[in-house]
Protein backbone atom coordinates (compact mmCIF):
# COMPACT_ATOMS: atom_id res chain seq x y z
CA UNK A 1 0.00 0.00 0.00
CA UNK A 2 1.75 3.31 -1.21
CA UNK A 3 1.24 6.13 1.43
CA UNK A 4 0.58 10.23 0.46
CA UNK A 5 2.86 12.65 0.08
CA UNK A 6 1.10 14.65 2.29
CA UNK A 7 1.06 12.82 5.21
CA UNK A 8 4.60 11.92 5.26
CA UNK A 9 6.44 15.02 5.08
CA UNK A 10 8.90 13.77 6.80
CA UNK A 11 11.27 11.61 4.12
CA UNK A 12 10.35 14.76 1.74
CA UNK A 13 14.15 15.81 1.84
CA UNK A 14 14.92 11.58 1.15
CA UNK A 15 12.22 11.43 -1.63
CA UNK A 16 13.36 14.66 -2.96
CA UNK A 17 17.36 13.06 -3.28
CA UNK A 18 15.21 10.28 -5.02
CA UNK A 19 13.39 11.92 -7.83
CA UNK A 20 16.53 14.24 -8.62
CA UNK A 21 18.63 11.45 -8.87
CA UNK A 22 16.17 9.60 -11.83
CA UNK A 23 16.50 13.11 -12.80
CA UNK A 24 20.00 12.95 -13.52
CA UNK A 25 19.95 9.24 -14.90
CA UNK A 26 17.31 10.04 -17.30
CA UNK A 27 17.00 14.45 -17.75
CA UNK A 28 13.65 13.78 -20.35
CA UNK A 29 11.87 11.55 -18.04
CA UNK A 30 8.40 12.85 -17.77
CA UNK A 31 6.37 13.52 -14.15
CA UNK A 32 4.07 10.84 -14.71
CA UNK A 33 7.15 8.53 -15.45
CA UNK A 34 8.80 10.32 -11.98
CA UNK A 35 5.15 9.68 -10.22
CA UNK A 36 5.65 5.68 -11.33
CA UNK A 37 9.04 5.95 -9.73
CA UNK A 38 8.18 6.99 -7.05
CA UNK A 39 5.50 5.12 -5.76
CA UNK A 40 7.22 1.82 -7.37
CA UNK A 41 10.25 2.79 -5.34
CA UNK A 42 9.56 4.30 -2.23
CA UNK A 43 5.89 3.46 -2.11
CA UNK A 44 4.63 7.11 -1.94
CA UNK A 45 1.47 8.35 -3.96
CA UNK A 46 1.91 12.06 -5.12
CA UNK A 47 0.43 14.08 -7.56
CA UNK A 48 2.74 15.35 -10.58
CA UNK A 49 2.10 19.22 -9.70
CA UNK A 50 3.56 17.79 -6.15
CA UNK A 51 6.42 16.37 -8.21
CA UNK A 52 6.94 19.21 -10.18
CA UNK A 53 7.44 21.65 -6.83
CA UNK A 54 9.64 19.11 -5.02
CA UNK A 55 12.13 19.28 -8.68
CA UNK A 56 11.70 23.48 -8.31
CA UNK A 57 12.20 23.39 -4.88
CA UNK A 58 15.44 21.31 -5.21
CA UNK A 59 16.72 23.54 -7.85
CA UNK A 60 15.87 22.22 -11.12
CA UNK A 61 14.12 23.41 -13.78
CA UNK A 62 12.12 21.82 -17.26
CA UNK A 63 14.22 22.68 -20.49
CA UNK A 64 14.99 22.11 -23.68
CA UNK A 65 17.58 18.99 -23.84
CA UNK A 66 20.77 19.53 -25.75
CA UNK A 67 22.50 16.13 -27.14
CA UNK A 68 26.20 16.00 -27.22
CA UNK A 69 27.17 12.74 -29.31
CA UNK A 70 28.80 10.28 -26.82
CA UNK A 71 31.63 9.20 -29.14
CA UNK A 72 32.93 13.24 -28.88
CA UNK A 73 36.12 13.78 -26.92
CA UNK A 74 37.72 17.05 -25.86
CA UNK A 75 41.24 16.16 -26.01
CA UNK A 76 40.90 14.73 -28.96
CA UNK A 77 39.02 17.53 -30.17
CA UNK A 78 41.42 20.27 -28.95
CA UNK A 79 44.44 18.37 -30.20
CA UNK A 80 42.85 18.38 -33.70
CA UNK A 81 42.39 21.94 -33.57
CA UNK A 82 45.98 22.59 -32.43
CA UNK A 83 47.30 20.36 -35.76
CA UNK A 84 44.87 21.93 -38.38
CA UNK A 85 45.89 25.51 -36.64
CA UNK A 86 49.24 24.82 -37.33
CA UNK A 87 49.95 22.99 -40.27
CA UNK A 88 46.99 24.61 -42.40
CA UNK A 89 45.78 27.79 -44.01
CA UNK A 90 42.52 28.37 -43.95
CA UNK A 91 42.13 28.28 -47.80
CA UNK A 92 43.72 25.15 -47.71
CA UNK A 93 40.56 23.22 -45.71
CA UNK A 94 37.58 22.24 -47.43
CA UNK A 95 34.70 20.60 -45.17
CA UNK A 96 32.00 18.30 -46.47
CA UNK A 97 29.21 17.19 -44.93
CA UNK A 98 27.95 13.36 -44.29
CA UNK A 99 24.80 12.33 -45.02
CA UNK A 100 23.41 9.98 -42.16
CA UNK A 101 20.27 8.35 -40.57
CA UNK A 102 18.64 10.47 -38.04
CA UNK A 103 17.89 8.52 -34.80
CA UNK A 104 16.70 11.43 -32.72
CA UNK A 105 12.70 11.70 -33.94
CA UNK A 106 11.89 9.49 -31.29
CA UNK A 107 13.42 11.29 -28.80
CA UNK A 108 12.00 14.00 -25.46
CA UNK A 109 12.86 17.50 -26.75
CA UNK A 110 12.38 18.43 -22.99
CA UNK A 111 13.98 17.46 -19.82
CA UNK A 112 15.14 18.37 -15.93
CA UNK A 113 18.65 20.35 -15.16
CA UNK A 114 19.65 22.32 -12.55
CA UNK A 115 18.61 25.90 -12.80
CA UNK A 116 21.39 27.83 -14.38
CA UNK A 117 22.44 24.45 -16.45
CA UNK A 118 21.83 23.24 -19.86
CA UNK A 119 19.96 19.94 -19.57
CA UNK A 120 22.00 16.96 -21.33
CA UNK A 121 21.24 13.31 -22.56
CA UNK A 122 24.33 11.95 -24.64
CA UNK A 123 23.53 9.90 -27.02
CA UNK A 124 24.73 8.59 -30.45
CA UNK A 125 25.38 11.01 -32.91
CA UNK A 126 24.94 8.83 -36.39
Amino acid sequence: MSTPLATSSGNIQCWGQFLEGCVERQPNMLLSELQDQLEGTCGVRASPVTIHHLLRRRGLSRKRVTRPAIERDEDDRAEYQLVIGTYYEPEHLVFIDESSFDRRVSHRPFGWAPIGSRARRHDFFI
